[in-house]
């Protein structure tokens, strides 16, 4: 039996390809573990193991009842749900059946396509569930075939998730060629990749449509305009401000005994500079440390306030969310702080007025492990301090 199996050119040629793929999607995905795989766009899941022809009469003829299985899939995600931190794809798969024989190895293939359905039991937990029909060949004739399948992912790695499943498959015979349908329960490990994480903040709704999204914006029904934002309160307008002291549109502050809604002034010798002061964050996609074009009006307030203060300095704070090894999570949030004041450093202000921190995931802006406080956490924060150290 073993010897059979290994001479088998279709075994080989499968086993050939799984690996190959492996190594490709291991080598193509992100190497980091900052989030769910929720956030991906696109998945690769690759399936092999071992099963049992369930069909008596068609053990009969083949003399076998054991199988051996391949698969693939590739899933497009068209949902998302905040409940469970679950994703919905479309997929479209391939699966081989293998039943060697001593006396007429059998192979049947199934071209299908289907939804995929992945809720989070836990951090590191998912149930992978999917359910697809499509065309099955066998015999050299083509069938309708389906198959449904659940499984258990264990998101230990982010380049690599494995898992275990639990797969039933079925060709549907035509009643002329043979009297039963030929049907597998097989079960065994997957392995799944994900490309394009793209969990940001603009995923989500934002109904004054000024990038700030409805979860985090203080002023969720309007926008700002003409470049009256408030950098202390992001998504709010300078109007809009309860306290006046702070910064200015223009990027200066402002003297905390003013009275009224903020207006563009210049600091006078008699004004404090609040320590600390924080203007608003900028936040950065799933493992993540460039910026993007979100962050340049921020950070030309910081370089137009510092330009117009010279009293003042500021500390560059990174931050990450809390998936993944702590060391791993403050490794990012450095490289992302330094990405903000390397901007700022680039702008013509000095290195020795810009500090750098780096607090990973211990400073959460938002303490919940949901796909909008993931993103929140994500950011680096500006806090703005007089000038004596």
């Amino acid at each position: 039996m073993h010897r059979l199996l290994l001479k088998s050119y279709p075994m080989k040629s499968l086993l050939r390809l799984t690996i190959t793929a492996s190594l490709l999607a291991a080598l193509a995905a992100p190497s980091a573990v900052e989030a769910q795989p929720g956030a991906d766009l696109l998945e690769l899941r690759l399936e092999g193991g071992a099963g049992y022809l369930l069909a008596s009469d068609q053990r009969e003829v083949i003399d076998a009842g054991f199988t051996l299985y391949g698969g693939a899939r590739i899933g497009l995600r068209i949902a998302r749900f905040d409940f469970a931190d679950a994703a919905l794809r479309f997929s479209l798969g391939y699966e081989t059946y293998f039943l060697p024989s001593p006396i007429r190895s059998a192979q049947q293939h199934s071209i299908l396509g289907g939804l995929a359905f992945s809720p989070a039991l836990s951090d590191s937990l998912r149930l992978p569930i999917d359910v697809h029909a499509g065309l099955g060949i066998s015999g050299g004739k083509s069938r309708f075939a389906m198959s449904a399948g659940i499984g258990l992912d264990l998101t230990i790695w982010r380049a690599v998730v494995p898992g275990l499943f639990v797969r039933y498959g079925r060709i549907f015979a035509n009643s002329a060629d043979h009297p039963s349908d030929a049907q597998y329960l097989v079960g065994g490990i997957s392995l799944s990749f994900g490309w394009w994480r793209e969990d940001s903040l603009r995923d989500y709704p934002d109904a004054d449509g000024d990038n700030v999204p409805d979860a985090f914006d203080p002023c969720p029904d309007s926008a700002p305009s003409g470049g009256n934002e408030d950098p202390e309160r992001p998504g709010c307008t300078i109007d809009e401000r309860p306290d006046p002291v702070g910064v200015s549109a223009s990027g200066t502050m402002q003297c905390p005994d003013a009275a009224g809604p903020a207006a563009v002034t210049t600091v006078s010798t008699e004004c404090t500079v609040p320590d600390p002061f924080i203007i608003r964050p900028i936040y950065f996609r799933v493992n993540d440390d460039r910026l993007d074009d979100t962050a340049a009006p921020v950070l030309q307030v910081v370089v137009d306030l510092l330009r117009s203060e010279p009293r003042i300095r500021i500390v560059v704070v990174g931050h990450a969310d809390e998936t993944g090894p702590a060391e791993y999570n403050r490794q990012l949030a450095l490289r992302r702080a330094n990405a903000a004041a390397d901007w700022i450093r680039a702008a013509g202000i000095a290195s020795d007025r810009i500090e750098i921190e780096a607090r990973g995931e211990e400073m959460p802006a938002i303490a919940r492990n949901t796909p909008d406080a993931r993103a929140a956490n994500r950011r680096v924060e500006f806090e703005v301090v007089s000038g004596e150290r």
